[in-house]
């Protein structure tokens, strides 16, 4: 609800503590049958992705496209013309880098 397209620091901070914690409990997880260790594993899958999703949102401080970020209501070229990635840290915790764009 909070991670589309406008977007407040506030919200994404909440939003982002929730999927937190939604994946902490991800690790209770269990099925005996296949099919439910599948859903397990889908649903750790959900919360990353939706972490990723919404540490990426938290750290573009601008506006560009469709998404609004309330507190920055412009498009920063100087800053933000660039790739966003998200990946894990040594620690395991994800972390969010800014890398060039490549244009050809």
């Amino acid at each position: 609800d909070h991670v589309g397209i406008i977007r407040r620091t506030a919200t994404l901070y909440r939003s982002l503590y929730a999927i937190r914690d939604l994946a902490d409990q991800t690790r209770y997880c269990r099925g005996a049958e296949p099919a439910a260790l599948v859903r397990c594993l889908e649903l750790e899958n959900l919360t990353l992705v939706a972490e990723a999703i919404a540490l990426a949102a938290l750290g573009r401080e601008e506006s560009r496209g469709t998404h609004f970020r309330e507190g920055f209501p412009t498009q920063n070229d100087i800053a933000w013309r660039c790739n966003v990635l998200v990946g894990r840290h040594e620690d395991g915790a994800l972390r969010i880098r800014k890398a060039p764009l490549v244009i050809a």
